[in-house]
């Protein structure tokens, strides 16, 4: 587990329910050696700038070139599903539960079972 899952799950474990990626100060405490409590503060990072980017805040460029992006991966993934559901088993290299999953991997996943996933 990385240290960001680790102090994650402490906290939780103490009852604090304010999740991690309001970018809030959070007080943490760890047991010491000599079994007393020790705090510590942490702030959660929120990217290169320290605060989450909302959609308001891209440019018309930005949010042209995501939605593309988006749309390019969405179909890829929807045709290679549709033909996997479609494609008889004999057809298709391994079993398609496994490619079912495959395609669910952003851009690359359609990609694989396309090149490597159909008997040709």
């Amino acid at each position: 587990m990385t240290q960001e899952m680790l102090r994650n799950v402490v906290r939780l474990a103490e009852g604090d329910t304010a999740s991690p990626s309001t970018g809030r100060t959070t007080m943490t405490r760890t047991a010491t050696s000599r079994g007393t409590t020790a705090t510590s503060r942490s702030t959660t990072r929120k990217g290169a700038r320290g605060r989450r980017t909302r959609w308001e805040d891209l440019t018309p460029r930005q949010r042209t070139a995501l939605l593309t992006l988006a749309t390019v991966q969405v179909s890829l993934a929807a045709t290679a599903w549709a033909d996997l559901a479609l494609r008889p088993a004999e057809e298709v290299n391994g079993g398609k539960g496994a490619w079912a999953a495959i395609i669910a991997i952003n851009f690359v996943g359609p990609v694989l079972y396309f090149r490597y996933g159909i008997r040709r």
